[in-house]
């Protein structure tokens, strides 16, 4: 008990059918800072996901790793630098080169730019944000400089955009 639910008018095919909740999803900028500030592995597996999904009917990750693949060799970017088996990160067999890294931030930025997309607005900030938050505090790069961390078994590495004139 104490979960009262009203019933709504249904806009179904089917008019017995009753809605019990209906969610606003968050848009996909919200998803993307919330998997990129707080480290939300749960968003960035589903997302992966739902690029199978929206590409094939199947919610498959090995068939969405795929298509992200494709998608960074369209842009000359060496795919040969990226393991990727799953959308969090978490598997100990996900390995990326510092070079695919740079490579993809920079592509990811101008093409961004070009659909008034920034994507360093996305990243946590330094000193300011995220798993980020605490480092660097008092020092001029303190919000300037837009940053993710990873960390898994004695592996930790940081890649982001410090944003300058030129």
């Amino acid at each position: 008990g104490g979960i009262k639910i009203h019933q709504k008018i249904s806009h179904a095919e089917n008019p017995d059918t009753i809605w019990l909740v209906e969610y606003q999803s968050p848009t996909v900028a919200e998803i993307a800072k919330s998997a990129l500030e707080r480290s939300d592995n749960m968003f960035t597996e589903c997302l992966l996901k739902a690029i199978g999904l929206r590409e094939f009917g199947i919610w498959n990750g090995a068939a969405s790793v795929g298509i992200v693949r494709s998608y960074w060799r369209d842009k000359d970017i060496d795919v040969n630098q990226l393991f990727m088996i799953d959308g969090s990160g978490l598997s100990r067999r996900n390995k990326v080169t510092p070079l695919f890294f740079g490579q993809m931030l920079a592509s990811a930025q101008t093409s961004g730019l070009d659909h008034n997309v920034d994507y360093a607005s996305l990243l946590p900030r330094l000193g300011i944000d995220g798993t980020v938050k605490r480092m660097l505090i008092d020092t001029p790069y303190a919000g300037n400089i837009c940053m993710k961390s990873g960390s898994m078994s004695q592996v930790l590495c940081y890649s982001g955009y410090y944003p300058v004139e030129s």
